[in-house]
């Protein structure tokens, strides 16, 4: 605002008003205070137009209300695909957190995966498989360590395929399996390979969505 002042001072350098100005500092103070009275009404005005062309803002929810609201990260993906015959086949995929690693000859870091099938045929199924190495399951069977969250172990029966592949497990009793998984943020599943022993897999499950 003061140099606005000041410009209109220079404009007047040469004429009778600036003479009377420097004469008079009563004066000079007078037009100074109407000029900077005048460049206030223009940006009060300016703020006024600019004010009335802004939409209307939504108040911000506080950060609490914010976190309520918000839904946890999910790690799944999901997929629908069809079979030949046309018949819509379901999936929910999960990498385990974390990586094992077997000795020779499956050695290097691996992770296992966790998948929620749905077929017409078949319905639910919950499969774990293992990028390499060898579940040990015999022809009729055998259970896996299976922990929600902070509960208690629990024993699940699993079975192999039928091409008798040694990276894939189907678990038994998905419907209860799946019930927990809708709730739980972590699970645990401890199968056993062939060398190697009983094993861990762990899988961060939290925001697992299925119907």
């Amino acid at each position: 605002m003061l140099s606005s002042v000041l410009s209109f001072l220079g404009r007047l350098q040469n004429s009778v008003e600036a003479r009377r100005i420097k004469a008079d500092p009563a004066y000079a103070k007078e037009v100074i205070d109407r000029k900077e009275a005048e460049q206030r009404a223009r940006e009060d005005r300016r703020e006024r137009i600019a004010a009335k062309k802004m939409p209307e803002s939504k108040p911000i929810p506080p950060p609490s209300e914010v976190v309520k609201n918000s839904e946890p990260v999910s790690l799944w993906s999901y997929s629908d695909n069809e079979d030949k015959m046309g018949r819509i086949v379901k999936f929910a995929i999960l990498q385990s957190s974390n990586a094992l690693s077997f000795s020779f000859p499956y050695q290097g870091p691996q992770h296992g995966l966790l998948t929620i099938r749905k077929t017409a045929a078949q319905g639910n199924e919950v499969i774990l498989r293992i990028e390499k190495g060898q579940f040990v399951c015999e022809f009729s069977g055998c259970t896996v360590n299976v922990r929600f969250d902070e509960g208690a172990l629990q024993r699940y029966q699993a079975g192999g395929t039928t091409d008798h592949s040694t990276t894939v497990l189907f678990i038994e009793g998905a419907s209860r399996f799946i019930s927990q998984l809708r709730s739980a943020k972590k699970v645990v599943i401890e199968p056993t390979f062939y060398r190697q022993g009983a094993q861990v897999l762990e899988f961060d499950v939290e925001g697992f969505k299925w119907k």
